[in-house]
């Protein structure tokens, strides 16, 4: 579908630069969601979506002359099993992907120019553009420690149940020492009881 009346501007040049620039990350990173989406002579921006219990999978792509989704699901709400389907990317790779690959313009940077009110800016060895990579870092700092922090978080909670018995037992322990000796300090010697008993 084309509209052929005109149409209405709903967001900044600046901004659908930047995001144009920030969504390529999902196809290109290496642990990117839609990666499977990758086009081979064509730029791809993409986003990937789920809903609750995997109900619905999702992937909207946009090339610098098309933008198109795929969606799959039941019509009776269900889990989809993951494991027994393409991921989303790649079905939508299979549905759009000769489309998209055949189109006029290829790169997003020859199509859309940079917008004057966007500063691109160079961050040690990497450009960068709108934003540092070094969110992106932090970001998948916070990832990666909030996911050993889960998978170690059962051998934690068995390791300070130990350590909360040892320090109980312990405490025992030198508690029922404290009062043996108090009792034995009270206790008059065997000794000092036959010299009473002579005399």
């Amino acid at each position: 579908y084309e509209k052929s009346d005109g149409y209405k501007q709903a967001i900044s040049e600046s901004t659908a630069y930047v995001m144009n620039r920030m969504m390529q990350n999902v196809i290109t990173q290496q642990d990117g969601t839609g990666r499977y989406a990758k086009l081979n002579n064509t730029d791809l921006v993409g986003k990937t979506g789920t809903s609750s219990d995997w109900f619905d999978l999702s992937f909207v792509g946009c090339t610098p002359d098309y933008v198109s989704g795929i969606w799959i699901g039941y019509e009776n709400p269900a889990t989809i099993p993951t494991n027994e389907y393409q991921n989303i990317g790649a079905i939508w790779k299979n549905v759009f992907g000769d489309i998209a690959e055949n189109e006029k313009h290829k790169s997003f940077d020859k199509t859309f120019k940079m917008p004057d009110t966007v500063e691109k800016l160079t961050y040690g060895q990497e450009i960068i553009t709108g934003l540092s990579d070094t969110f992106y870092e932090i970001g998948q700092g916070l990832r990666s420690f909030s996911i050993w922090f889960i998978v170690n978080l059962p051998n934690m909670v068995i390791w300070a149940v130990i350590l909360a018995v040892l320090f109980v037992v312990v405490r025992f322990v030198v508690k029922k020492h404290k009062i043996r000796k108090a009792k034995k300090a009270t206790q008059k010697p065997v000794s000092e009881k036959e010299d009473e008993t002579s005399e």
